[in-house]
């Protein structure tokens, strides 16, 4: 059990990213995230409530409608690889979105 609390140290903070903002799920909820290769758990993500999936899809239609985001496919890819660079996929051979690439 040491190690796998050794492990989850090492994971960045399970926060939300909603409307540009870096932020904890409402009431601070989390839930423990288990890997589906081994059963252990890999860390925890943010347990977003109602409000913050509201606050999300808001957000969301906002950018579709006041922004080029539908129709910026370069911006879309640079983002996407901006975040892979933050937080690249995990390294196991039977990652099978590794290979889609």
């Amino acid at each position: 059990q040491g190690a796998r609390e050794d492990r989850m140290a090492t994971l960045p903070e399970a926060k939300l990213y909603i409307d540009g903002v870096v932020r904890r799920a409402a009431g601070d909820r989390l839930y423990d995230n288990i890997g589906p290769w081994t059963a252990d758990l890999v860390g925890q993500a943010a347990d977003a409530t109602p409000a913050d999936v509201d606050a999300a899809i808001a957000a969301a239609r906002r950018a579709f409608d006041a922004t080029d985001w539908p129709t910026n496919k370069d911006k879309r890819v640079a983002l996407v690889a901006k975040l892979l660079n933050v937080q690249p996929p995990a390294a196991n051979p039977d990652n099978t979105s590794e290979k889609r690439q």
